[in-house]
């Protein structure tokens, strides 16, 4: 006799008959589980990146330079997840340390840059202007980076923000 089972097989998988009957939430699922783990190999390439500029010493270029800090570092690292809401943007930004011990990051596309350092406690934005027509330039504390840094990175792509938030709170 074979055992009281009330769903069936899907993939060596056993689901309830209702999903069986609409098996579109469970690939919901999967999709949005690997949408996911998209985002989580795109952040680790980039803490990879930033553990390799991290580990530079003093004078890494020869030329005096002081090791990026470790303010620099942690700030930068904050702001990942929210670079990964549009992964092309995080997966093409170049990581570029600087003499004086802070980290830029660096986007050309079709012509445009931007360019985003990031210090201790302050940062600086230069990037392809909105709906101004001019470039966009910000500058101020880490902390209140806000929501028109990543509008214009999303510009260089040709797609809008969809991230909820509007300014990135990072612990200063």
């Amino acid at each position: 006799m074979l055992p009281d089972i009330e769903g069936i097989a899907l993939f060596g998988l056993l689901i309830s008959v209702p999903d069986a009957v609409n098996p579109w939430p469970w690939f919901q699922n999967i999709r949005q589980s690997m949408e996911v783990s998209h985002v989580s190999d795109t952040i680790s390439r980039a803490e990879v990146k930033l553990i390799q500029i991290a580990a530079l010493p003093d004078d890494w270029d020869g030329y005096g330079a002081e090791c990026i800090s470790e303010a620099a570092i942690r700030n930068t690292k904050a702001i990942l997840p929210f670079l990964a809401e549009n992964p092309d943007i995080l997966e093409s930004a170049e990581f570029i340390p600087n003499p004086y011990g802070t980290l830029s990051l660096l986007w050309e596309k079709g012509g445009e840059t931007a360019h985003l350092e990031i210090g201790t406690s302050r940062f600086s934005f230069y990037g392809p202007g909105l709906e101004c027509g001019g470039p966009l330039k910000l500058e101020g504390a880490v902390g209140n980076m806000s929501r028109n840094v990543l509008d214009s990175l999303t510009a260089l792509w040709g797609i809008k923000w969809e991230g909820e938030s509007n300014s990135l709170t990072l612990a200063a």
